[in-house]
């Protein structure tokens, strides 16, 4: 269903699918999923009256910034819906 996760290793595969309710161990094999984005900035529940975690942009490697407009990403169900 989600194309970029043929490229990864069983283990990376295995980390993400299994990690999926956890946002932040997710956030290592970002990189490796997506070329030029190293991390999403994340916000967890609670800190902006949001009820899940949610991704409001993007960090390139080099430090550039890009939030997510007009809205940010909820992140729950199956990580490879919320990757998209």
């Amino acid at each position: 269903e989600f194309p970029r996760f043929y490229f990864l290793s069983s283990d990376d595969l295995l980390e993400i699918l299994g990690q999926s309710r956890d946002p932040e161990m997710v956030q290592k094999h970002i990189k490796k999923c997506f070329e030029g984005i190293k991390v999403l900035d994340l916000c967890p529940p609670g800190k902006q009256g949001n009820r899940t975690w949610e991704a409001l942009g993007m960090v390139a490697p080099d430090g550039e910034k890009v939030k997510f407009h007009p809205k940010s990403v909820v992140i729950e169900g199956p990580v490879e819906q919320w990757l998209i």
